[in-house]
């Protein structure tokens, strides 16, 4: 594999097209509806509902903040294919906008990007591609795989990031790419006893074999030198979450042992271009044995022989501690502090029964307990709460705390755990916090929450380590927004239960927020839909539905 291309310098020159569109855009052709409503029909209602309009989506700030990107159509239909939706673009004001060239959509930040530090750059992956930022320029690396997991070095002079299963580091002031640490499948055969007793009898006892494999180790050690920490793992497994710590003398990773023993759900399709039926497979049964994963830490010591390699296993929390029947868990991190001192990780139970918070000491590989969840249902609901067995929010704050996302009152809020393990409630009442954000200074949270509303999410700041709640929408519906790099703004995506989402711009600290989008076709405006009733029921726990 050629691991290293291309690298290409961007300025950051205008990719649009000539003509500046004045806001808000229209995918309707006039702004209001007939006077005759149409009827619904049995074609409009089987068909794909991009007919009817859709709304912009995956928002991206232009690492300078002078422009928001989207994606989104002008005239949709229902033949599109979406991964073909143009991109557009808005100035921070939100006076006008301007549509991508399609050749000119390279710079469009990926959603995955993350800053240095110091903020001065920022990088991104799209594909195989990893994207650099520093004031006007854009600097391209392109690899064999998709990138993921990319992160700052500590001190922000290098990136890593994963491909596949293995970890490597792109020198940002040098331009070079190295591979630091990758898989390699080591399935040593099996000796019996008495084999391993013979082995070592014979090089007790001739000098000249013990020799010989001096030499040969020897040997290897040259030939190793300059190469990349090896993870030994077994085949049948995938080595996942390859990070080093702050001070890279440690390796953790992520093992999953792949389950063989799942029989597939097989299902027919009739219809197919060959001619013939085609029996295809969905996904397994509930309760069919699930995938198996260990946390895993090695050192770090480049160009060791992968015999040699020894892996310290992480023994975390089980679910039979918490009354129920012993189960698997699932870990997720480490999530260091920003000194480098602290590692958490996120066990999560194979049925999202159970969710604990633990602290990693890698010289041990001991996991302490600082905080546990449990539910007899499952854990879950909003997305800021564990998920299908994926972690929950989790942030560490500059003065060495930690905030997270608990139900453990009945209700989804921020909880926040001091360093002396006090845990103290950031937000509470009968209502969720449903979206969780820290402001690019992280001095300031950015909340999707119900607290006005079961029905209705607005936008709330709060400072990072508590205090009070200041809600900064007015307008009912569904509110969710994302911070500009500098947070003196926000890019606002709202929809109510008769409206598809709308893009507008918001100052974070409220006020006028002009219309950037007005999705809707002619066909939407000539249908009128019927506000639905919303009503709350009591059930037998007493707890409003």
């Amino acid at each position: 594999m050629s691991r290293f291309l291309t690298v290409a310098l961007f300025l950051s020159a205008s990719a649009a097209q000539a003509q500046r569109l004045p806001t808000p855009l229209r995918q309707a052709t006039t702004a209001s509806a007939p006077g005759a409503p149409q009827p619904i029909t049995l074609r409009d209602a089987s068909r794909n509902d991009r007919w009817l309009g859709l709304g912009p989506r995956d928002l991206r700030w232009s690492p300078d903040g002078a422009w928001l990107y989207f994606r989104w159509n002008t005239k949709p239909t229902s033949n599109d294919v979406p991964e073909q939706d143009p991109w557009f673009r808005v100035d921070r004001r939100g006076q006008f906008a301007e549509q991508l060239a399609a050749a000119g959509a390279f710079v469009v930040p990926g959603e995955n990007m993350t800053w240095n530090a110091a903020r001065t750059q920022a990088a991104w992956s799209v594909g195989g591609q990893v994207y650099l930022w520093t004031t006007s320029t854009r600097r391209v690396a392109t690899l064999d795989g998709v990138v993921s997991q990319l992160r700052w070095t500590r001190g922000g002079s290098a990136l890593d990031f994963m491909v596949g299963e293995s970890l490597y580091r792109y020198d940002v002031d040098g331009g070079s790419l190295q591979l630091v640490v990758t898989r390699v499948t080591l399935d040593r055969p099996a000796r019996t006893p008495a084999a391993e007793h013979l082995s070592a009898e014979a090089q007790a006892l001739s000098a000249q074999l013990r020799e010989k494999m001096r030499q040969a180790g020897a040997r290897g050690a040259v030939a190793r030198a300059g190469r990349p920490m090896p993870i030994p793992a077994p085949s049948g497994t995938r080595v996942e979450q390859i990070q080093l710590s702050p001070d890279e003398r440690m390796v953790t990773f992520r093992l999953r042992t792949i389950a063989s023993n799942r029989p597939p759900t097989r299902y027919m399709d009739y219809v197919d271009a060959s001619g013939y039926s085609r029996a295809l497979e969905a996904r397994e049964k509930a309760g069919e044995p699930r995938d198996r994963f260990r946390l895993g830490i090695v050192g770090m010591t480049p160009g060791i022989a992968p015999e040699s390699v020894v892996v310290r296993w992480v023994e975390g929390p089980t679910a039979g501690a918490s009354g129920v029947t012993a189960e698997q868990t699932i870990p997720h991190g480490p999530w260091w502090s920003p000194d480098g001192a602290r590692a958490l990780v996120q066990f999560v139970g194979e049925h999202d029964k159970d969710l604990w918070i633990t602290e990693l000491d890698l010289a041990t590989g001991r996991a302490r307990v600082l905080t546990h969840d449990h539910d007899d249902a499952w854990l879950g609901g909003p997305p800021i709460q564990s998920n299908y067995t994926e972690p929950a929010l989790l942030e560490w704050l500059d003065d060495g705390s930690f905030v997270f996302a608990s139900e453990r009152g009945g209700w989804s809020h921020l909880h926040r755990m001091e360093p002396n393990g006090v845990i103290r409630q950031l937000t509470s009442g009968a209502w969720e916090v449903r979206g969780a954000t820290l402001s690019p200074d992280r001095r300031t949270w950015l909340l999707q929450a119900s607290e006005h509303d079961a029905a209705t999410d607005h936008l709330y700041t709060l400072p990072a380590a508590g205090g009070t709640l200041a809600r900064i929408t007015s307008a009912g519906g569904r509110n969710a927004g994302t911070w500009s790099p500098d947070g003196s703004q926000l890019a606002v995506l709202r929809s109510s239960s008769t409206e598809l989402p709308d893009l507008f711009l918001l100052p974070s600290g409220g006020g006028i927020d002009p219309r950037i989008t007005a999705s809707g076709t002619d066909a939407l405006l000539s249908r009128r839909l019927v506000t639905p009733q919303l009503v709350s029921i009591a059930p037998p726990d007493g707890k409003p539905v």
